[in-house]
């Protein structure tokens, strides 16, 4: 789908002739290498359960939809964010609260698997809402020199009947004039491959929009463009967010193989017994048995033409899975290796020989990749908040006021609990905390049972 999308835009991009304030035209280049388009094309293939190596031997283990569900869960588990100081932030807080709960139910994991995700807060009948669109649904044209998408193209649909209607907005930031300009485009075709042949937007459900926009004095994109922090090695020059499990996928296909290797080993090993196909009727030869054998002989009974009515013969091969799942298991612990998992997230610790310490480091590991999500999330929802304040004041939606925006993690995700026990007991042999905080803390009790533990 990013694919065909891309080639859309490339298709009109020299029809658009775009103009900022001074009349300079604006870069109407696509910087998404065809590596990009068929890479995203693949992670949401593969997050769906239809990578290219899914077939009727080989069935898919969801092991993507299954790291990307860990890593959402890490991320905001126990996570509080507030807005407060204002009548302004009181106004914008329930948008925001709705933006963190679909984060938290879903698109944070799609975000995660395709490798990025676009906030884009706008104001329709005088209410402010929040579109969440997905790296496939959205083309960033241009960045400046920190790596921050300032200009895109979002594209939306709607199918009325045969007839299908696409919108393109187009977002352009100039950090010298300090505006931002939105362009919005529609086109029509009744085939969902084409764009089609443009129209007024007076003709759409976006009636309301105005073809062009202008909003003047702001110091960031009014879009948010959230992007994993890994390093891009599909493509070094793109500034692109990756999939978080972009370097496994060859690991993960060899997986699910695998799978398919204990799945097979499983139906094959399933007893049999071969009997003469006589054996299966009754006295006369022709009428069918109907009783409790006739109900199992599709699955436990095969059947041979021998001309002898006694031929029987049981077929209960010794079962091989062992070492089928042991290897499974080594593909498993790479996976989570590549994805910064700490082993035993997906693969089984009774079949591991792994040592302590690298178990240990593992986790150390795990919590050093959720730690650096979650700061680019934060950075992502206090750029979400300054979008909101500025519409709000645009559009007088509500009084003036500062807005103050807290954000609290569990720190017992980025933290190695041994060393922070380690830490607060050297701290109570200094007599700089006491034995009750410490019994407090370590074994989550009231005060007064940790007074009876001292």
């Amino acid at each position: 789908m990013f694919s065909t999308i891309v080639n859309w835009v490339r298709s009109i991009m020299d029809k658009l002739l775009l103009k900022n304030l001074n009349g300079k035209s604006v870069n109407t280049d696509i910087p998404v290498s065809e590596e990009m388009k068929q890479s995203i094309d693949l992670w949401e293939k593969m997050y769906k359960g239809q990578a290219p190596w899914i077939n009727e031997d080989v069935k898919s283990l969801n092991l993507e939809a299954d790291i990307c569900t860990e890593f959402a869960r890490l991320i905001m588990l126990e996570h509080k964010s507030e807005l407060t100081g204002s009548r302004k932030s009181e106004y914008i807080y329930p948008e925001y609260r709705k933006v963190l709960k679909e984060l938290r139910d879903s698109k944070l994991e799609l975000m995660l698997a395709t490798g990025g995700l676009v906030l884009k807060p706008y104001v329709n009948n005088g209410k402010l809402y929040t579109d969440i669109i997905q790296v496939n649904k959205f083309i960033p044209l241009s960045f400046n020199s920190n790596g921050v998408v300032t200009s895109g193209i979002g594209i939306a649909q709607n199918t009325i009947g045969k007839i299908i209607h696409t919108r393109l907005e187009h977002h352009i930031f100039d950090e010298v004039q300090r505006t931002h300009t939105i362009y919005n485009r529609c086109y029509e075709s009744d085939n969902e491959n084409e764009l089609g042949k443009e129209i007024d937007i007076k003709r759409t459900i976006w009636s309301n929009l105005a073809p062009i926009g202008i909003i003047e004095h702001v110091d960031k994109p009014l879009f948010v463009y959230i992007k994993i922090p890994l390093a891009n090695n599909i493509d070094t020059d793109s500034p692109l967010g990756v999939s978080i499990f972009s370097r496994a996928v060859d690991k993960i296909k060899k997986a699910d193989i695998q799978y398919g290797r204990v799945d097979w080993e499983y139906e094959a090993s399933e007893k049999a017994i071969m009997v003469d196909e006589l054996a299966l009727r009754e006295s006369d030869g022709k009428t069918p048995l109907k009783n409790k054998v006739d109900k199992l002989k599709n699955r436990i009974y095969k059947t041979f033409n021998t001309d002898k009515s006694d031929f029987y013969k049981e077929y209960s091969p010794e079962i091989r899975d062992e070492s089928y799942w042991r290897g499974l298991n080594k593909h498993l612990e790479r996976i989570e290796f590549s994805c910064q998992l700490a082993y035993g997230t997906l693969s089984e610790p009774t079949y591991s020989d792994k040592t302590a310490e690298e178990i240990k480091t593992s986790k150390q590991r795990s919590f050093s990749a959720v730690s650096k999500l979650q700061e680019s999330l934060q950075t992502a929802l206090e750029h979400l908040v300054y979008i909101y304040d500025v519409l709000t004041s645009v559009y007088r939606l509500a009084p003036e006021g500062k807005i103050e925006q807290s954000n609290e993690w569990d720190d017992s995700l980025i933290v190695d609990s041994e060393a922070e026990q380690r830490i607060r007991q050297q701290e109570v042999r200094e007599k700089l905390r006491t034995k009750i905080s410490y019994l407090i803390w370590r074994y989550r009790i009231h005060r007064r049972a940790s007074k009876r533990r001292t």
